[in-house]
Protein backbone atom coordinates (compact mmCIF):
# COMPACT_ATOMS: atom_id res chain seq x y z
CA UNK A 1 0.00 0.00 0.00
CA UNK A 2 2.63 2.57 0.95
CA UNK A 3 4.45 1.74 -2.21
CA UNK A 4 1.60 2.63 -4.28
CA UNK A 5 1.14 5.72 -2.26
CA UNK A 6 4.69 6.57 -3.65
CA UNK A 7 4.04 5.99 -6.54
CA UNK A 8 0.62 7.85 -6.87
CA UNK A 9 2.37 10.99 -5.17
CA UNK A 10 5.29 10.94 -7.88
CA UNK A 11 2.88 11.04 -10.47
CA UNK A 12 0.65 13.72 -9.29
CA UNK A 13 4.32 15.84 -9.15
CA UNK A 14 5.18 15.18 -12.28
CA UNK A 15 1.79 15.94 -13.50
CA UNK A 16 1.28 19.15 -12.13
CA UNK A 17 4.28 20.94 -14.02
CA UNK A 18 7.57 19.98 -12.08
CA UNK A 19 10.28 21.93 -14.63
CA UNK A 20 8.04 23.02 -17.33
CA UNK A 21 8.65 26.60 -18.57
CA UNK A 22 5.86 29.19 -17.43
CA UNK A 23 5.14 31.91 -19.90
CA UNK A 24 5.31 35.59 -18.90
CA UNK A 25 1.42 37.07 -18.48
CA UNK A 26 0.67 39.11 -21.35
CA UNK A 27 0.54 42.86 -20.82
CA UNK A 28 -1.67 44.78 -23.37
CA UNK A 29 -1.62 48.05 -24.14
CA UNK A 30 -3.88 50.60 -22.48
CA UNK A 31 -7.42 50.81 -23.90
CA UNK A 32 -7.21 54.45 -25.37
CA UNK A 33 -3.40 53.95 -26.41
CA UNK A 34 -4.72 50.61 -28.20
CA UNK A 35 -7.29 52.14 -30.06
CA UNK A 36 -5.44 54.76 -31.49
CA UNK A 37 -3.10 51.99 -32.94
CA UNK A 38 -6.16 50.28 -34.23
CA UNK A 39 -7.78 53.74 -35.67
CA UNK A 40 -4.16 54.68 -37.13
CA UNK A 41 -4.03 51.30 -38.86
CA UNK A 42 -7.71 51.55 -40.16
CA UNK A 43 -7.00 55.19 -41.38
CA UNK A 44 -3.74 54.15 -43.20
CA UNK A 45 -4.28 51.07 -45.82
CA UNK A 46 -0.20 50.08 -46.43
CA UNK A 47 0.31 50.03 -41.91
CA UNK A 48 0.05 47.09 -39.96
CA UNK A 49 -0.05 46.78 -36.03
CA UNK A 50 3.79 45.49 -36.07
CA UNK A 51 5.11 47.99 -38.08
CA UNK A 52 3.31 51.02 -35.26
CA UNK A 53 4.91 48.81 -32.43
CA UNK A 54 8.04 49.41 -33.81
CA UNK A 55 7.78 52.88 -33.78
CA UNK A 56 6.80 53.60 -30.22
CA UNK A 57 8.69 53.34 -27.14
CA UNK A 58 6.30 52.40 -24.20
CA UNK A 59 6.26 52.45 -20.67
CA UNK A 60 4.69 50.09 -18.21
CA UNK A 61 1.69 51.39 -16.00
CA UNK A 62 0.80 49.49 -12.28
CA UNK A 63 -3.07 50.88 -11.21
CA UNK A 64 -4.42 48.84 -8.55
CA UNK A 65 -2.41 45.58 -9.79
CA UNK A 66 -3.50 45.91 -13.51
CA UNK A 67 -0.18 46.36 -15.25
CA UNK A 68 -0.64 47.70 -18.71
CA UNK A 69 1.24 49.74 -21.71
CA UNK A 70 1.19 53.47 -22.38
CA UNK A 71 2.72 54.69 -25.67
CA UNK A 72 5.36 57.38 -24.26
CA UNK A 73 7.01 58.34 -27.52
CA UNK A 74 5.67 57.68 -31.19
CA UNK A 75 7.98 57.38 -34.45
CA UNK A 76 6.14 57.44 -37.42
CA UNK A 77 8.42 59.43 -39.75
CA UNK A 78 8.90 58.78 -43.00
CA UNK A 79 6.41 56.05 -43.51
CA UNK A 80 4.29 57.54 -46.20
CA UNK A 81 0.79 57.92 -43.86
CA UNK A 82 -1.68 60.34 -44.99
CA UNK A 83 -3.89 60.19 -42.20
CA UNK A 84 -3.83 60.47 -38.49
CA UNK A 85 -6.87 59.75 -36.43
CA UNK A 86 -8.29 62.29 -33.91
CA UNK A 87 -7.60 59.35 -30.91
CA UNK A 88 -3.89 60.36 -31.12
CA UNK A 89 -5.79 63.11 -28.79
CA UNK A 90 -6.50 60.39 -25.96
CA UNK A 91 -2.64 59.44 -25.78
CA UNK A 92 -2.20 61.10 -22.13
CA UNK A 93 1.34 59.93 -21.74
CA UNK A 94 2.86 60.68 -25.34
CA UNK A 95 6.06 63.05 -24.89
CA UNK A 96 7.51 62.95 -28.22
CA UNK A 97 5.39 62.49 -31.57
CA UNK A 98 7.41 62.38 -35.02
CA UNK A 99 5.43 62.34 -37.82
CA UNK A 100 7.67 64.07 -40.68
CA UNK A 101 8.21 63.12 -43.74
CA UNK A 102 5.04 61.67 -44.46
CA UNK A 103 1.57 62.82 -46.93
CA UNK A 104 -0.39 64.28 -44.13
CA UNK A 105 -3.09 67.14 -45.79
CA UNK A 106 -4.30 68.14 -41.74
CA UNK A 107 -4.00 67.45 -38.42
CA UNK A 108 -6.81 66.76 -36.12
CA UNK A 109 -8.00 69.31 -33.36
CA UNK A 110 -7.81 66.62 -30.69
CA UNK A 111 -4.03 66.84 -30.77
CA UNK A 112 -4.99 70.16 -28.70
CA UNK A 113 -5.54 68.15 -25.72
CA UNK A 114 -1.79 66.66 -25.39
CA UNK A 115 0.05 69.43 -26.92
CA UNK A 116 1.03 70.64 -23.51
CA UNK A 117 2.40 67.18 -22.57
CA UNK A 118 4.51 67.00 -25.68
CA UNK A 119 8.40 67.74 -25.28
CA UNK A 120 8.93 67.19 -28.95
CA UNK A 121 6.46 67.66 -31.83
CA UNK A 122 7.96 67.03 -35.19
CA UNK A 123 5.51 67.12 -38.50
CA UNK A 124 7.40 69.08 -40.89
CA UNK A 125 7.90 68.09 -44.68
CA UNK A 126 4.13 66.73 -44.85
CA UNK A 127 1.49 68.38 -47.42
CA UNK A 128 -0.79 70.39 -44.39
CA UNK A 129 -1.50 73.81 -46.15
CA UNK A 130 -4.77 74.38 -44.95
CA UNK A 131 -5.44 77.68 -43.11
CA UNK A 132 -7.36 75.52 -41.00
CA UNK A 133 -4.51 74.59 -38.64
CA UNK A 134 -5.19 73.05 -34.80
CA UNK A 135 -5.52 76.07 -32.21
CA UNK A 136 -2.59 74.87 -30.34
CA UNK A 137 -0.85 75.05 -33.36
CA UNK A 138 -1.91 78.26 -34.46
CA UNK A 139 -1.08 80.12 -31.81
CA UNK A 140 2.73 78.72 -31.71
CA UNK A 141 5.11 79.86 -35.07
CA UNK A 142 2.39 79.19 -37.97
CA UNK A 143 4.96 80.76 -40.41
CA UNK A 144 7.95 78.33 -39.71
CA UNK A 145 5.43 75.63 -39.86
CA UNK A 146 3.99 76.30 -43.22
CA UNK A 147 7.87 76.93 -44.12
CA UNK A 148 8.27 73.04 -43.61
CA UNK A 149 5.30 71.70 -45.82
CA UNK A 150 5.60 70.53 -49.15
CA UNK A 151 3.07 73.68 -50.45
CA UNK A 152 2.24 74.01 -53.85
CA UNK A 153 0.17 77.09 -53.46
CA UNK A 154 -2.05 77.74 -56.86
CA UNK A 155 -3.38 80.62 -57.30
CA UNK A 156 -7.46 80.93 -58.54
CA UNK A 157 -8.21 82.42 -62.09
CA UNK A 158 -10.54 84.37 -60.51
CA UNK A 159 -7.83 85.69 -58.29
CA UNK A 160 -5.35 86.14 -61.08
CA UNK A 161 -7.93 88.22 -63.19
CA UNK A 162 -8.45 90.40 -59.77
CA UNK A 163 -5.02 90.98 -59.60
CA UNK A 164 -4.64 92.16 -63.07
CA UNK A 165 -7.01 94.03 -63.42
CA UNK A 166 -5.98 96.24 -60.22
CA UNK A 167 -2.53 96.51 -61.57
Amino acid sequence: MQKNLTIILMILLYSCGGDSVTNPPIIDFHTDDQNFINDLVSVNSMLDTETIENGITKIEVDTEGVKFFKIKKLYMGSMNLDSIPPSIGDLDSLTILMLNNNKFKFIPESICSIFENLDSLAVDNNEICTPALPTCIKNTTTIAFYDSQDCEIGYDEEDVDFINQLI
